[in-house]
């Protein structure tokens, strides 16, 4: 089959992973690659050239400018990224798209297709995604959700096709029979306030249990501000690891 898949645009589809999507996507695209599909990734400019890389913008999340003005630019980046594909595939010939990419673009012209399109929600609603999916009223578009608690949350938008969880290569992050002979903990993800990583750090040193932390610190203020004072004997600060490393630390 030729598949297309559509990425986020706010990092690279490479490692190391900004976080789980990113490893979702890559593992899809590589795997499916791997059983003899044609695929092409729509991404950004710096994602992994061996998944069949087509780019599309630059990553949105790396900014040099002030906050406020990055937003700005950010948005029209990726509201300009995806017309410009979503046009596109309209006289392109692959026989299925996948979309990866949480923007609001891809689902409200998927209707434009000639193609099916699978969307993979990863999130709750939000009300640029929801009013995409509310626009989006074709029967050649089928929405996924990664667990049941997200296809609840979405119930009110929409029901959902079908649930399948995330993936993950089971070479590459092999099952450990025996664990660690000293017990620990694992926090792994981007490391932003929405994230949690605080709560964690308080949870771990209620119960005892030293906390091993992998990611990469997004949010420079609230690394510094919640995390760094509650690093020492209970949690430890690993650093933004690759995937075979973050693998072996898990299992």
């Amino acid at each position: 089959m030729r598949i297309g898949i559509i990425s986020h645009l706010k990092h690279p589809i490479a490692e190391p992973f900004a976080g789980g999507l990113e490893t979702h996507t890559f593992q899809l695209a590589r795997m499916l690659r791997q059983r003899g599909h044609d695929v092409t990734l729509f991404a950004t400019v710096r994602s992994d050239p061996d998944l069949g890389l087509e780019a599309i913008c630059s990553e949105t999340a790396i900014a040099e400018v002030g906050l406020s003005e990055a937003s700005d630019i950010a948005f029209f980046r990726e509201h300009h990224a995806y017309l410009s594909l979503m046009n596109s595939l309209r006289t392109r010939d692959f026989d299925i798209i996948q979309n990866n990419s949480l923007h609001y673009l891809p689902v409200s012209m998927a209707d434009a297709l000639p193609m099916p399109m699978v969307t993979t929600l990863h999130t709750p609603p939000f009300c640029w995604l929801e009013s995409g999916v509310r626009l989006s009223d074709t029967t050649n578009h089928a929405l996924v959700g990664v667990s049941h608690s997200i296809a609840r949350q979405w119930a009110h938008v929409r029901s959902l096709d079908a649930v399948i969880p995330n993936g993950i290569d089971l070479n590459k992050f092999a099952f450990r029979p025996f664990a660690d002979a000293d017990p620990y903990l694992v926090w792994y993800g981007r490391i932003v306030p929405e994230k949690g990583l605080h709560l964690a750090m308080d949870a771990a040193r209620h119960v005892g249990l030293p906390l091993r932390i992998a990611g990469p610190a997004h949010d420079e203020a609230y690394f510094r501000d919640e995390i760094q004072p509650r690093l020492g004997v209970h949690a430890r600060y690993e650093g933004h690891m690759a995937h075979a490393d973050l693998a072996n630390v898990i299992g």
